[in-house]
Order: C-alpha cells, then sequence, then structure tokens
C-alpha cells in the first residue's frame, strides 16, 4: 500500500467511520459485513490501495494481495460481496453510492 497522504495537501473536513458511511448509504444498502470500524482515510483505486480507505467495486474484482482488513469495498456484486473482503456493503446501485 502506498503511504500517501492526501491530508498533507487538502485537509479532512469530516471524519467518517464505517458506521457513519453505513448510515449515509441506508437507503442503498443491501447487505453489510463489518469486522472492525475505522475512520476513513482517503478513496481508494485499483492501481493505489490505501491503508484506511474505501473501494468501489463493480465487477472487476482483482486479485488483492494487501490486506483486506483496512479496506472498506463498496460494491453492487453479489460476487465481490462474498469475497473475502472484511469490510464490505453490498448496495443496489454503486454509482449512486459515491
Amino acid at each position: 500500500m502506498n503511504s500517501f497522504s492526501r491530508e498533507k495537501f487538502f485537509p479532512i473536513k469530516r471524519n467518517l467511520d464505517l458506521n457513519e458511511i453505513e448510515s449515509l448509504i441506508k437507503n442503498l444498502l443491501i447487505k453489510s459485513k463489518l469486522n472492525n470500524n475505522f475512520e476513513i482515510k482517503d478513496v481508494s483505486s485499483l492501481n493505489n490501495l490505501i491503508k484506511n480507505s474505501i473501494l468501489f467495486l463493480n465487477d472487476n474484482l482483482l486479485n488483492i494481495k494487501q490486506s483486506k482488513e483496512d479496506i472498506c469495498v463498496i460494491t453492487d456484486s453479489e460476487n465481490i460481496f462474498e469475497s473475502d473482503f472484511k469490510n464490505i456493503f453490498l448496495v443496489n446501485d454503486l454509482s449512486y453510492s459515491y
């Protein structure tokens, strides 16, 4: 994982943890699995995984080798939801959940 800190360039206006994210997307939420509640620091991409971040995934599930405990995935794919991510939300509309 990269050690880039967005806070050095752009201050965070509001800190959110996974429970708060769950509350924000409750109207879109189908299922969730949360092993630990951590504060979100950034948004990850498939090319740039960041500790304590959110990753939005649709159909593209790569073989992610980094720890899956410190990334929260939001997806609309049942297959991704059933994978081994420790913190994941299944939503009915991924594009609206951004």
